[in-house]
């Protein structure tokens, strides 16, 4: 059942990225769905599981979405590698949390795009966004994401139950608790 549901939502968001036209928003905001599935497998489900589709679906996305070959796929593994060690020491499905990771997660893939579009354009002019445009996609991914990744996760609950790493836990910083974990 995992497998269904990582494929149908991974092309789902597959499809949703590289059916629009990038910056098709208004106020220039360029929000990547991808992304927030790459948060939500990292957050919630095992390392090689989200490895796989963070895998799956930055391949998907440098074969689509016409950019250079590997950016995507470089980027979605950099964030699982990133967030894999963060639900075993906090509380991963806190709302302030997730949205801060949505937020960060768009802020290091429009600065890794950048700089990746400015080594590649040399001494040529690039067409790289500017920083507002990026940190306008940032303050507006904190809500989309939140929304998104807990849609998810309640989806994912309803299909598969609770298991493995979105089972609730006791934490270290737990005032009811008596011992350390």
């Amino acid at each position: 059942m995992k497998f269904l549901f990582h494929s149908f939502f991974g092309l789902l968001f597959l499809v949703a990225d590289t059916a629009r036209l990038p910056y098709s928003l208004p106020l220039g905001i360029d929000i990547d769905l991808c992304l927030f599935y790459v948060l939500f497998t990292a957050l919630s489900r095992p390392l090689t599981e989200s490895a796989i589709v963070a895998a799956c679906l930055g391949i998907g996305l440098d074969a689509f979405s016409g950019t250079a070959f590997g950016l995507h796929f470089t980027v979605y593994l950099w964030l699982v590698a990133a967030l894999a060690w963060i639900p075993a020491y906090a509380d991963a499905e806190n709302a302030f949390f997730i949205a801060l990771a949505s937020a960060s997660g768009v802020l290091v893939q429009g600065l890794f795009f950048s700089v990746a579009a400015a080594f590649m354009a040399g001494s040529r002019t690039t067409a790289a966004p500017a920083f507002k445009d990026i940190a306008l996609s940032a303050f507006f991914a904190a809500p989309a994401g939140w929304f998104i990744i807990s849609r998810l996760k309640t989806l994912f609950i309803k299909m598969n139950g609770r298991r493995d790493r979105t089972e609730p836990r006791i934490y270290i910083g737990d005032s009811n608790q008596d011992r350390l974990d």
